[in-house]
C-alpha cells in the first residue's frame, strides 16, 4: 500500500464543487486537513490542521493560503450560514474565527470535547451537549442528543440535523428556528433504511444525504390517504419531508 508523506497531501476536489476546475485536478498542499468546508459567499476552502494547530482559508483560483493560528489542536469545523465565519471544535474550547477579515476573533468554552459541531448565526450547536451562545458563550443544554457525533445545519437554518446513535441509528431534524436547540423528531422510520457517517445537504437544501448512501427528498409525489402515513411527515419549518429516493 503506497504512502503519504507527512508534509504533502493530494487534496482532491471532488464533484466539480468549484466552478471552472475539472473534476482530476489535483493540488499539492504542504498539510496534512483534519477537516474542510467551503465557503460559496468568499469562493474560499476552510480547512484545519494539527502541527501547528491552524485554521487555513485557501483560494482555489490562485492557489495561496492564508493560516490563522489555533490555541488546541482541532478536532471539528463548521461554517456559518452566510460563509463568513468559521467555528472549530477542540478540547474544551471553541474557535470563533472571522474569514472575511482573515483573523481570530474569539474563544467559546464548551464543558466536553467537541468532536463535532454545527455553526448557525448566533450559536455554535454541539449535538451531544447543546448550544452555545455567539455573543455571551452561554451554554444552553437544555436539548441535545446524547451519543451524536455528527450534526449539519440546513441551509435554511431552521433545521439542525444530526444522527442519533441506538439500534437502529436514525436520522434527526432538531428544530432551531428559535435559536437553541428545540424538539427533535426522527421522522416516521424506524430502521427501514441505514443512517451512518456523515450528513450533506444538496445545494437548494431539498435532499439530505448520509454515508450509508440513503437519500431523504422533499415533497414526495404521493399524495393522499391511500399511500404510507404521509401525515406522519416531517413538515416543519426548514420544509423537508422525510422520503427516500427509489
Amino acid at each position: 500500500m503506497p504512502t503519504r508523506s507527512n508534509t504533502t497531501i493530494l487534496f482532491v476536489l471532488a464533484f466539480a464543487l468549484l466552478p471552472g476546475m475539472a473534476i482530476s485536478q489535483t493540488v499539492a498542499l504542504p498539510f496534512r486537513p483534519v477537516a474542510a468546508e467551503y465557503s460559496t459567499a468568499l469562493d474560499r476552502i476552510i480547512m484545519i490542521t494539527g502541527s501547528p494547530n491552524q485554521l487555513h482559508i485557501y483560494n482555489p483560483a490562485t492557489k495561496t493560503d492564508v493560516a490563522v493560528n489555533l490555541s488546541k489542536p482541532p478536532l471539528s469545523l463548521s461554517i456559518s450560514p452566510d460563509g463568513m465565519h468559521a467555528a472549530v471544535g477542540h478540547d474544551s474550547l471553541i474557535s470563533y474565527v472571522n474569514l472575511a477579515t482573515q483573523a481570530f476573533e474569539k474563544t467559546l468554552p464548551a464543558p466536553t470535547m467537541v468532536a463535532s459541531l454545527a455553526l448557525g448565526t448566533n450559536y455554535v450547536y454541539i449535538p451531544n451537549t447543546g448550544s452555545v451562545q455567539i455573543s455571551t458563550g452561554n451554554l444552553n443544554s437544555a436539548v441535545s442528543v446524547p451519543g451524536a457525533t455528527v450534526a449539519r445545519l440546513h441551509p435554511g437554518g431552521a433545521g439542525l440535523y444530526t444522527i442519533a446513535p441506538g439500534s437502529p441509528s436514525l436520522l434527526a431534524d432538531v428544530d432551531v428556528s428559535g435559536g437553541p436547540m428545540g424538539t427533535a423528531s426522527t421522522g416516521p422510520y424506524s430502521g427501514d433504511y441505514p443512517v451512518c457517517g456523515g450528513l450533506w445537504f444538496s445545494p437548494d437544501g431539498r435532499r439530505v444525504y448520509t454515508g450509508c448512501a440513503t437519500v431523504f427528498q422533499a415533497n414526495p409525489s404521493v399524495p393522499g390517504t391511500s399511500e404510507f402515513s404521509w401525515t406522519r411527515l416531517d413538515t416543519r419549518q426548514d420544509g423537508l419531508y422525510w422520503a427516500t429516493l427509489a
